[in-house]
């Protein structure tokens, strides 16, 4: 195998073009960096005759299941923050429906527009948290 060092080469360009001439890996070099690394047929063969098949199966399952747990405890958490953030914006929703309602009562108002604009403060806010909960109970990404 022949090894081509990144940090000998000014380019992606000029390290491909080395490269040229036969399939091209891409490893570790002692902790300091990459190394792309060109692979021959002789090559290949002996590394596809020293992995034992039956042991890369049982880790390549083991892999993708720990992945697949990793991959619904992040959607499980972003669902989580989701929901918070939506329950804070109803909080603050009712907070703000609230203050204005008790600013309307304190308007020199017939009571009839003071009751009317109140009610409707009250309809506006139920509309807006409605709405947050209906997108919240569609944005489930636990349920796609």
């Amino acid at each position: 195998m022949q090894t081509i060092e990144i940090q000998e080469a000014t380019s992606l360009r000029e390290l491909l073009d080395r490269g040229r001439g036969g399939p091209l890996i891409l490893r570790e070099t002692n902790g300091c960096g990459f190394a792309l690394v060109k692979v021959d047929e002789d090559d290949i063969q002996a590394l596809s005759s020293a992995i034992d098949r039956p042991s890369a199966c049982v880790l390549a399952a083991q892999f993708l299941k720990e992945l697949d747990a990793q991959y619904f405890e992040s959607l499980t958490e972003i669902a989580v923050r989701t929901t918070e953030i939506r329950w804070k914006a109803v909080t603050d929703l009712t907070d703000i429906a609230i203050s204005k309602a008790k600013e309307i009562e304190g308007k020199d108002w017939p009571e009839t527009l003071v009751k009317d604009t109140i009610a409707k403060i009250f309809m506006a806010r139920e509309r807006v948290a409605n709405r947050i909960f209906r997108e919240l109970d569609s944005d489930d990404p636990t349920e796609k």
